[in-house]
């Protein structure tokens, strides 16, 4: 019983883990997205 519920923390853990870097990497995203936006409108003007 405590061996399945480590187990599972575990996977929680690693789950969590990977969905906040998943989360952490799409919001450098877009400020990268936005970043090169101004830089076109910039080139625009």
């Amino acid at each position: 019983m405590l061996r399945m519920l480590y187990f599972f923390s575990i996977i929680f853990m690693t789950k969590t883990g990977w969905l906040s870097s998943a989360s952490i990497n799409v919001i450098s995203g877009i400020h990268d997205i936005r970043q090169i936006f101004i830089a076109k409108l910039a080139d625009n003007r």
